[in-house]
């Protein structure tokens, strides 16, 4: 946390998101480059595998993810209009092979 010079505290990215973005930017637009985003409501399901089974928070994860798809261009936004559902996410163990594995679905609404 910092501390403007009009006394205003500002929570800044930690490290592990800053690289987690980084990382994520990388492989998302070097697959995709430049694509129109999405911009009509779908169901995002994210499979987290992590390298050991340490208590985690999905909803942060999920925001985590949500955040860097709407910075490459791939979702126009994260409100509840683009980002519908986000049921199947889970978190889970891959000591080998850490990753996320995402999915993106229209939804009838």
């Amino acid at each position: 946390m910092i501390t403007t010079k009009t006394g205003r505290k500002l929570l800044l990215p930690s490290k592990q998101y800053q690289q987690f973005e980084k990382d994520a930017m990388q492989q998302l637009l070097g697959l995709y480059g430049n694509i129109e985003p999405i911009k009509e409501a779908v169901n995002l399901k994210a499979i987290f595998y992590r390298e050991a089974n340490y208590k985690s928070d999905l909803v942060n994860y999920m925001q985590a993810l949500q955040d860097v798809l709407v910075k490459a261009g791939i979702l126009e936004d994260d409100n509840v209009k683009v980002v519908y559902s986000i049921d199947g996410s889970r978190v889970l163990t891959d000591k080998h092979y850490p990753r996320i594995d995402v999915e993106i679905e229209r939804v009838a609404i």
